[in-house]
């Protein structure tokens, strides 16, 4: 019994390329390359996201992105050794993390969704559709 579940929990984790991205669109998931644009478009907007490498928040957001969240408007706010913060940081008055802070001069901290950062940088989010072929 227990290599049976075992056997079909490894044959859903494996599933093929082509598969994951059939079963991630369904589930209405938007893969990182999906999010590339979007990504872009923050940071061409001016937007900035301040976070810091140990924050588990900062990672959980950068996580909703997927592969994108290397082309985000990352500000990284800790030193290297984790007691300080950067001076940039300090400069703009950032007390928590993640902060995103929008070119009108608002702010948002906490976990942001995609589709509240969306709605406040008039960033187009693609729709994470499902696809079927006729």
């Amino acid at each position: 019994m227990y290599n049976r579940v075992y056997a079909k929990q490894e044959t859903s984790y494996y599933l093929g390329g082509d598969a994951r991205r059939r079963r991630d669109r369904r589930r209405g998931r938007r893969r990182g390359s999906d999010l590339d644009g979007f990504a872009t478009c923050l940071m061409d907007k001016g937007v900035k996201f301040y976070g810091a490498y140990w924050c588990s928040h900062c990672q959980a957001q950068k996580a909703l992105f997927g592969t994108a969240a290397g082309k985000l408007p990352y500000v990284e706010c800790s030193t290297p050794d984790g007691q300080g913060e950067n001076p940039i940081c300090i400069q703009e008055g950032i007390k928590g993390y993640p902060t995103w802070v929008f070119t009108d001069g608002s702010r948002l901290s906490g976990e942001i969704s995609l589709a509240t950062l969306s709605e406040k940088s008039e960033c187009v989010l693609p729709v994470a559709s499902s696809t079927s072929s006729q």
